[in-house]
């Protein structure tokens, strides 16, 4: 009986992904903060990211305030003179502040460049290289790994923090809190179609997505995600539901990744849930991999 079970949750899983491949292919113009757009007026005071127990309930923010203030970010990007298509690295691990500048870029047509925070010296170093952001935004807890890279760069651009200053860098905190987070209009935004790269993952499991396929990947595991646990299981091509744990690769894009699937899940990320963001973001890569193969069939 249990095996009957799983093969119909398969099959249904299967079913699932199949149209919203057809829905987001059928909506080029359609993207993931547009989608982000859709849920906060949905979900305005609904809680997205919450601080782990036992930590300051600062951490906590809605829905409604999460879009607000990615759009603060895009206002940024508009000043810094960063352009569609230009890549900006992130090396923060904070999951709600790491959201928030990914969306905002990502409205901008910046493609936001995640890098591991793990990393440090000159493995940070040459990934910065091989990628070659025009900004930089480094978070406070990964700021002693980026200046054991600074003399390993052979590539550099304007630096800006996150968080207490390491450095004589510019406070991107203080630039966003001096901007408005009134709503965008479309004069405001390029028009971008779900063809447009979108974030670009450094490390070991590289790999650029497009607006489509991050879409895809997000809400093809926030499908399939626990809404308590974040844990996304996907259905092999024999139709057997496996754990994606045996996948490699960065920790903290993938749990980015991960944080936004489970938050297109309906689910509040919180610091329990990270504990199983990992899985969730390589489902993403997974499902955007899938994505982008149907595409080009």
């Amino acid at each position: 009986m249990t095996g009957l079970r799983e093969r119909i949750a398969a099959a249904l899983a299967r079913w699932r992904l199949r149209r919203l491949f057809a829905r987001i292919a059928a909506h080029p113009d359609r993207t993931l903060v547009d989608s982000l757009a859709t849920r906060a007026d949905r979900w305005h005071d609904r809680i997205a990211f919450a601080s782990p127990p036992g930590r300051a309930a600062a951490g906590r923010i809605a829905w409604g305030a999460l879009f607000a203030a990615s759009q603060r970010v895009t206002r940024w990007a508009g000043q810094q003179g960063l352009g569609r298509g230009t890549r900006v690295g992130l090396l923060a691990s904070a999951p709600a502040a790491t959201a928030i500048l990914a969306l905002g870029l990502m409205r901008a047509g910046v493609v936001p460049v995640l890098y591991d925070t793990a990393a440090a010296g000159p493995d940070l170093a040459a990934a910065i290289d091989q990628t070659a952001p025009g900004l930089l935004v480094v978070g406070a807890d990964a700021a002693a790994g980026f200046e054991a890279a600074v003399s390993d760069l052979t590539h550099f651009c304007p630096v800006w923090r996150l968080g207490p200053d390491p450095g004589n860098y510019p406070g991107l905190d203080e630039a966003l809190a001096a901007l408005s987070d009134r709503p965008l209009t479309p004069r405001d935004l390029p028009r971008l179609s779900i063809d447009d790269p979108a974030i670009l993952l450094a490390g070991a499991d590289a790999a650029i997505l497009t607006h489509g396929a991050l879409r895809a990947g997000i809400e093809g595991a926030a499908l399939t995600a626990g809404a308590a646990t974040g844990i996304a299981m996907v259905s092999d091509a024999d139709g057997s539901a496996r754990d994606q744990t045996e996948r490699k690769g960065p920790a903290s894009p993938l749990c980015l990744l991960g944080s936004l699937a489970t938050l297109f899940s309906g689910a509040t990320v919180t610091g329990d849930a990270q504990r199983n963001a990992m899985a969730l973001g390589r489902a993403v890569v997974l499902i955007a991999g899938d994505f982008v193969d149907r595409q080009t069939a």
